[in-house]
């Protein structure tokens, strides 16, 4: 990001991060607890601060990861604003309205004329979360198909099912369709008819699986994990969404999540992907399931 992109009045990006950071109000994602230095935004960029924005499975990771940043260093300031999606991600850093990016998927072909890099950050599991796992009994694929058909209404205590289901282009959803298509057509086609909710966002997804008695719905295990969530992530077809099983492959619902930044990222963004890409947080990776990518320290 040169002086120049910061100054010029870009059509979408600034004016989207923008929205996310005025105020206290309620639009403000924060964390379970609020970490000290993450504090509300007023829209002005501070200098020497860090913009961080982009996937909201990505966002507990990429809380996390500015706290180890500014742990490093003394009087350091940083925002992590509520989702904008991996696509706004990379409009808001192409127009320099953020410094880092976060994205749950590659870069598509359209996109990468910004000329923008991607760097691979960790595999992480996609899975299906549900309130309580003792309703949820054991799940297949089979099953899950049986309940986003309506084929099963009911769950082992006669709590209704409640289905719930991410927007088309999701990147989650596409690892389904990838692993399971046909599940993935019985999930679209719930979503077509009505009988599944659709949840715009990775924290509307979460609210409502832990709001809504009986629901079921595709989550990033990592940010399950990282927020402390009581959300349990059942295993299907006797596999679990554990490290041990993404290292293996036998858990067959996993995506590569990114950092996106421009081609030549100066401080402090530059800093902060050195420290994500190194040894010294492997610990915060392994503890939450994360798989680090080939070329991590």
């Amino acid at each position: 990001m040169t002086g120049s992109n910061r100054s010029r009045v870009p059509a979408f990006g600034v004016a989207l991060v923008a929205m996310l950071l005025v105020g206290c109000g309620p639009g403000e994602v924060r964390p379970p607890v609020a970490p000290t230095g993450l504090s509300c935004a007023t829209g002005e960029r501070v200098d020497g601060g860090l913009l961080v924005a982009g996937s909201g499975s990505m966002l507990a990771l990429g809380r996390a990861l500015v706290r180890r940043w500014q742990g490093q260093g003394s009087g350091r300031r940083a925002r992590v604003p509520e989702s904008i999606g991996t696509s706004g991600a990379v409009r808001a850093l192409a127009d320099g309205a953020i410094d880092v990016g976060l994205a749950a998927r590659p870069l598509r072909a359209k996109e990468r004329r910004h000329g923008l890099v991607q760097v691979p950050l960790a595999r992480a599991a996609v899975a299906f979360a549900v309130a309580s796992g003792e309703i949820a009994g054991d799940l297949s694929v089979a099953r899950l198909a049986a309940l986003y058909s309506g084929e099963e209404v009911r769950w082992s205590d006669g709590t209704p099912v409640r289905v719930l289901v991410r927007e088309r282009g999701d990147s989650g959803m596409a690892t389904i369709a990838a692993a399971w298509p046909d599940l993935a057509a019985t999930m679209r086609a719930a979503a077509e008819n009505g009988r599944a909710e659709v949840m715009f966002t990775d924290q509307q997804m979460r609210d409502a699986l832990l709001s809504t008695p009986g629901a079921i719905g595709p989550v990033d295990a990592a940010m399950i994990a990282l927020e402390a969530s009581p959300l349990a992530l059942p295993a299907i077809d006797g596999v679990s969404p554990t490290r041990q099983h993404l290292q293996d492959g036998s858990w067959p619902l996993q995506r590569t999540l990114f950092l996106l930044t421009a081609m030549q990222p100066p401080e402090p963004a530059a800093g902060f992907v050195e420290l994500a890409r190194s040894a010294t947080v492997s610990d915060l990776f392994e503890s939450v399931g994360l798989i680090r990518p080939d070329g991590a320290r």
